[in-house]
């Protein structure tokens, strides 16, 4: 079984079964549940009232680029944790050139 871990735009981390995320959202990494939730909850800062898992960064970046980099970071850490985390292969349209 797979979960991949998942971030919104305001930071709030979530969790899905499978290789797949909700629209709105983007990966951070998959991998085996216990290790991807282990991995990410030691990571992630905790919400006041700890019932939020968010990506450092993310909530007080001032623009979405600012917010990207936090995640790319993020995810860059969360990946170097465990070797047998993967992060989300980001593919460019057909046609084009990366």
């Amino acid at each position: 079984m797979t979960c991949t871990a998942h971030c919104d735009r305001n930071g709030v981390i979530g969790f899905a079964d499978g290789l797949h995320f909700p629209d709105g959202t983007l990966p951070i990494a998959y991998g085996k549940p216990g290790v991807v939730r282990g991995v990410v909850e030691v990571l992630a800062r905790h919400s006041r009232k700890g019932r939020r898992l968010l990506v450092p960064g993310i909530p007080e970046a001032s623009s979405d680029h600012e917010a990207f980099s936090a995640l790319m970071r993020f995810t860059a850490t969360v990946l170097t944790r465990n070797a047998s985390l993967r992060r989300w292969p980001m593919k460019s349209p057909k046609g084009t050139r990366s």
